[in-house]
């Protein structure tokens, strides 16, 4: 219906991130495009991106259950994918349909593990090194434009605008203090850590997002390859949008889960080990 429950502006500041979007642009500031914008649903999380990536992971915790239940089960995907869409946001639209993709082929992929290894490690390094790589980006958006997603250059631009603001090399390893705002956005997670942490924390954010997948990926029963999937649309979205406190947050909630079901399942196998000494 277009009317957001909670207050989007507080003593005239904007509360929310580009929750407003009209003829592929998008705000968040409510005046911006007046009554004709669509509001993106964003739950209570601060942006419709960060709940699409919130029911995406939903759905893979639910796909990693087994429900006795069926009509729970199929009643909650259908939820949280209506919830995805109405985001109206493209990364968790993208995001969504290559985790649907992922899981159509979950027995190749099963059994291709390395390859996922050098999947996740690849998609990383590119969008970590996207301001280097001028020849790969002029590909993306010539693609986009032929697809009328007329946006998706303008993020590139302001992250070069936003990278010259480096003054040094010491600002450029420890931070320049510079975050985004509605003005100049910083769509990269790993160039918002630099700009504002440092390359040296970024880097090294990247190397415990990336050893936090591969432990998983060598820890990981068959029921959690949804939820392997999830991490591994990480890499995907954080090229061209900065997603990395809910991803890691998430992350970490994987690493949880997939460590204590590991460590379950080997003691059920041990019991039934002592059972047949028995």
């Amino acid at each position: 219906m277009n009317i957001p429950i909670f207050k989007t502006e507080m003593n005239g500041a904007s509360v929310f991130n580009a929750i407003f979007f009209y003829n592929g642009s998008s705000s968040n500031k409510s005046w911006a495009f007046g009554s004709l914008a669509t509001v993106r649903a964003f739950g209570t999380t601060d942006s419709g991106l960060t709940l699409g990536i919130l029911m995406i992971f939903g759905v893979a915790v639910i796909l990693s259950k087994n429900f006795r239940n069926h009509f729970i089960k199929y009643s909650l995907l259908t939820l949280f994918s209506v919830t995805i869409y109405f985001t109206v946001t493209r990364n968790d639209y993208i995001a969504y349909v290559i985790f649907i993709l992922l899981m159509i082929i979950k027995k190749y992929m099963l059994n291709n593990k390395v390859l996922m290894k050098f999947v996740y490690l690849v998609t990383l390094l590119i969008s970590s090194s996207v301001l280097w790589i001028n020849g790969f980006l002029n590909m993306l958006i010539k693609l986009a434009n032929s697809a009328n997603i007329s946006t998706f250059s303008d993020r590139f631009r302001y992250l070069d605008i936003v990278f010259n603001q480096i003054v040094d090399i010491k600002h450029l390893l420890f931070g320049s203090q510079i975050v985004p705002t509605g003005d100049l956005p910083i769509d990269n997670s790993f160039i918002a850590y630099t700009m504002n942490y440092g390359l040296f924390f970024a880097i090294l954010i990247s190397f415990f997002m990336y050893f936090v997948f591969r432990y998983c990926i060598s820890n990981m029963l068959n029921t959690n390859y949804s939820l392997v999937i999830f991490l591994l649309l990480y890499p995907l979205i954080s090229m061209s949008n900065n997603v990395l406190f809910s991803f890691a947050t998430l992350t970490v909630l994987v690493l949880i889960i997939i460590k204590k079901e590991k460590q379950e399942y080997s003691e059920r196998i041990q019991i039934r080990k002592n059972i047949i000494k028995m």
